[in-house]
């Protein structure tokens, strides 16, 4: 059982998913599992996300419309193994952001190195 859980909820974010993925599973710490939940995207996020298909270490669930950032998140609390858990607040923390309401111009770059909030 991993160590902690995080959860990565997504809409529309084929654009910079891989990224955010990327820098994610690019951690040292790696006793971790990975729960990304698509929100009901209609660009290409499902295709990224059936990539992740098949990995021990990646949970993927996909939302049949579109029901906010909270429901993804609540859908990924179902599944999550460890009672540690890291959320990628991807609004606010600097890792490529999937949210809805971010706009390509202000984006900025994904860090290289990112701090996982761990609430227990």
């Amino acid at each position: 059982m991993p160590k902690v859980s995080v959860i990565t909820p997504c809409y529309n974010g084929e654009r910079f998913l891989g990224d955010t993925i990327q820098s994610i599973l690019a951690q040292t710490f790696r006793d971790f599992e990975l729960i990304v939940v698509d929100d009901g995207s209609t660009d290409g996020t499902q295709d990224v996300l059936r990539t992740l298909e098949g990995d021990p270490d990646t949970v993927v669930k996909f939302h049949e419309h579109n029901q906010g950032k909270g429901a993804a998140v609540r859908t990924g609390l179902q599944h999550v193994a460890h009672r540690d858990l890291g959320h990628d607040n991807s609004s606010k923390s600097g890792w490529a952001s999937t949210h809805p309401d971010d706009r390509p111009g202000s984006r900025r770059a994904p860090r290289r190195h990112v701090a996982v909030r761990v609430c227990r």
